[in-house]
């Protein structure tokens, strides 16, 4: 596989050598100053980047394990509030039974 070099700046000499790509070595266009490197590609994600989306993700993580739990909180009411919607059916029902039976003692006493 053949090798690629690259120029790369030295100094206020001017002067330019070649440096095998891949080397370490800093790679800057001769026409700019001294240290002054070309901005890094964008499709390479810089650690400060990485480090805000995984505070992101850590924040929307914890917000949804907020809302899981709420809502967690919620199920259990309803369920609550079911099982005693029941219980008062089940007396109602059994008061109406209650009643009609009254109603049809008092109507055998009256006959």
């Amino acid at each position: 596989m053949p090798r690629h070099f690259t120029r790369y700046w030295v100094g206020a000499a001017g002067a330019s050598t070649i440096a095998p790509s891949g080397s370490g070595a800093p790679h800057a266009d001769p026409a700019t100053p001294e240290g002054a490197y070309l901005p890094l590609d964008s499709r390479y994600a810089t650690s400060d980047r990485v480090h805000a989306v995984e505070r992101e993700f850590a924040q929307h993580h914890g917000f949804r394990d907020c809302v899981a739990g709420q809502l967690s909180r919620f199920v259990d009411d309803l369920e609550q509030a079911e099982h005693h919607l029941d219980e008062v059916a089940d007396q109602a029902s059994q008061g109406v039974g209650r009643l009609g039976n009254q109603q049809a003692a008092r109507g055998a006493l009256e006959s």
